[in-house]
């Protein structure tokens, strides 16, 4: 009695199905529900959705070169004396306009007063940060008034040298105006040439101009002699073949004999690309070398050929 009691069902639901749709296949749009004992066809209750896309968690944003450089400005103690935003204080310059060949050039060669910042204190991918930030400062050149004038005087000498030596004719010109806007007399007189000069092409001429009056500045009372050694040893740090030959070659033509027999053979050591013997000996002229230093560096050496 109960199997004819299913079958009674299974038949009538068949029958059912066949009625709805002339037996089409119910759509997926359509539910069933039991009605009396009956099967019969009703719209479905809406779906909960899923959205096809998922709005992403926005990445953390990676600092940029220009940040990145800024910290390290702050944390390698170049702040200390140019100041936190690098518009400078009453014993270093401003920065901004300065490109990131001048900055590199004058941490790892400098000439002046400032620090030499080897790579064992910022590291060469540090000092490129370090130099693209100074590099994106507006070029406004906001240079405080240093106390002692004669230092001022003496930096904007160097600074104007080092630009022209990496080609940067603008900032050398800027650097010329402002000792123009700090001397008097024959150096006013003196500088107003090399400007000229400057703006006419004239850079050998306009170079030595600023060479002869830096030699007769306040601020380290340097001979010629000793000012072209100077910057022969900025070529070498930066391994500047021709730049140190240069001045080197401009030495020589002031030089006793005994010094003379000393610059040939700094001149062969750079043409051999000895740059660290090269270096070594141009401090020893210039009276700057430090024995202790340079005897670490030479048992460093042999230990690696060693």
């Amino acid at each position: 009695m109960k199997r004819a009691w299913i079958l009674v069902s299974v038949i009538m639901v068949l029958a059912i199905l066949a009625a709805c749709g002339g037996g089409s296949t119910p759509t997926l749009s359509e539910c069933w529900v039991l009605e009396r004992g009956i099967l019969v066809p009703t719209p479905c209750p809406p779906r909960t959705t899923v959205p096809d896309t998922i709005t992403p968690i926005p990445p953390t944003a990676t600092p940029t070169i220009q940040e990145q450089g800024r910290k390290l400005f702050v944390s390698k103690g170049c702040a200390v004396c140019h100041g936190q935003d690098a518009l400078g204080t009453a014993i270093a310059p401003a920065l901004p306009g300065h490109s990131t060949a001048i900055v590199k050039r004058q941490a790892r060669a400098p000439v002046g007063v400032m620090p030499l910042f080897p790579p064992n204190e910022i590291s060469n991918e540090e000092l490129e940060q370090i130099a693209e930030f100074i590099a994106s400062l507006p070029a406004e050149h906001m240079h405080m008034r240093e106390v002692d004038v004669g230092r001022e005087v003496a930096l904007h000498h160097w600074m104007a040298l080092l630009s022209l030596e990496e080609g940067e004719i603008i900032e050398g010109i800027h650097h010329v105006e402002h000792i123009i806007g700090l001397v008097q007399g024959a150096h006013l007189v003196r500088m107003q040439e090399v400007l000229q000069q400057l703006k006419e092409g004239e850079f050998h001429d306009g170079t030595h101009g600023i060479q002869d009056m830096l030699a007769g500045t306040a601020e380290q009372d340097l001979s010629a002699g000793q000012m072209h050694l100077q910057m022969a040893l900025s070529g070498v740090r930066v391994e500047d073949v021709e730049g140190a030959s240069h001045h080197l070659g401009h030495f020589l033509e002031i030089a006793t004999e005994d010094q003379a027999q000393q610059a040939q053979a700094i001149l062969d050591a750079i043409h051999g690309l000895e740059f660290e013997d090269a270096e070594h000996e141009i401090e020893e002229l210039l009276g700057t070398v430090d024995e202790d230093d340079h005897a670490d560096d030479e048992e460093d050496h042999a230990d690696d050929e060693g």
